[in-house]
């Protein structure tokens, strides 16, 4: 993971020398040096948490720091989304949404953390208080109205899923019966829900999406096929090494002028960011970021099944965060937002500072997260 990390912040500094170098002129008034500087910020900052992280902590304290700051950030955050929710319920026109694009990757995290404190069985008020706090995270989450939203969340309650039924046997019986019961779910819920239009058609809508979109989802569709074309088209113009930081994207079919007036860094950050690490950073960009998600599952995945439940449920987390982190970077800018790279990068840092100092006890040591 270290040396992965390593090779994409190198190549990301690359990539800011070439698009400097290039000197250009900008895009809705941003300047190219701004936009690079931009462009380049989360990788730094992946970089940086991870560094910060892996060296940093040192206790088990440290880590319920790290997992309460994930709690209650969300937790106060999904207050807020309720109450934007709730008071803006029957507006015309409703809003789009309530809060940012982010917060579908931090509700999910907080969900499957939950969730883990409860499979790994880790008594104390860190549990307690995710408990209590999930209601209005699932509330928050659904009333956001982000697609990617469910996307995420069903990826990574599938991630969750194998990966515990793999480590905790003794679980086994109670996860296939809860599996089964959510598809009958499921089977039920869609087709009820197949034309509703409230918060909680949501998912059915998410679904839908993709094989019957209303004019809206059809016209967001296609707005992604055309910038993803325009993207692939520009990769060719250097597929290897890519084009560096700061260069506009030449948008030839998406649309982009009805929404440049509200996101000024569309000229520079589309929505599909995994294409645009290799138009960045070229093939080996890309190739380095894929092996990087691949040493993340991987390492989760092995820790999952760790004796220690600390290492075993933050292994968990991890796994399951870096399938919601691909997700988002390929719908909605997931790469480029600042805070996902910073909570990313802090996940790796803690589960390769927490598997070290478990190195360094007793074989068969069994640290609990959430009691003191």
């Amino acid at each position: 993971i270290a040396a992965m990390i390593g090779v994409l912040v190198l190549l990301a500094a690359i990539a800011l020398a070439r698009g400097l170098a290039a000197g250009n002129v900008g895009a809705n008034g941003i300047s190219g040096t701004t936009g690079a500087l931009w462009e380049i910020r989360p990788w730094v900052y992946l970089g940086a948490a991870y560094l910060f992280a892996s060296q940093a902590i040192k206790t088990r304290r440290a880590v319920q720091g790290v997992l309460w700051t994930f709690v209650l950030g969300s937790g106060f955050k999904s207050l807020q989304g309720v109450y934007i929710f709730i008071m803006t319920r029957g507006a015309i026109p409703e809003p789009a949404a309530t809060l940012a694009h982010e917060e579908s990757l931090f509700f999910g995290i907080f969900i499957i953390l939950t969730l883990c404190l409860w499979l790994f069985e880790q008594r104390g008020w860190l549990r307690v208080t995710a408990t209590a706090l999930l209601p209005f995270v699932l509330v928050a989450d659904i009333g956001n109205t982000r697609r990617d939203a469910f996307v995420i969340m069903g990826a990574e309650l599938l991630v969750l899923g194998i990966l515990a039924y793999a480590a905790l046997p003794q679980h086994r019986r109670m996860l296939r019966t809860i599996s089964a019961l959510g598809l009958v779910a499921a089977a039920l819920y869609t087709p009820l829900e197949w034309n509703g239009t409230g918060a909680l058609a949501g998912p059915a809508q998410a679904i839908r999406s993709s094989i019957d979109p209303q004019p809206r989802d059809a016209s967001s569709n296609q707005y992604r096929i055309d910038e993803d074309a325009d993207l692939g088209n520009m990769i060719k113009l250097d597929p290897i090494f890519g084009i560096g930081f700061g260069v506009p994207i030449n948008y030839v079919d998406t649309p982009v002028a009805y929404i440049s007036s509200a996101d000024t860094m569309i000229g520079y950050v589309p929505h599909n960011t995994l294409l645009d690490v290799w138009l960045r950073m070229g093939l080996l960009g890309e190739i380095a970021l894929w092996m990087l998600v691949a040493a993340a599952v991987l390492a989760g995945s092995r820790a999952a099944r760790s004796e220690s439940r600390e290492v075993a449920l933050l292994g968990t987390l991890l796994a399951c965060t870096t399938a919601g982190w691909v997700i988002m970077g390929y719908t909605d800018m997931g790469f480029w937002w600042f805070r996902i790279a910073l909570a990313f990068g802090l996940l790796l840092g803690v589960l390769h500072a927490t598997v070290e100092r478990q190195s360094s006890l007793q074989p068969h040591a069994d640290y609990r997260i959430g009691e003191s």
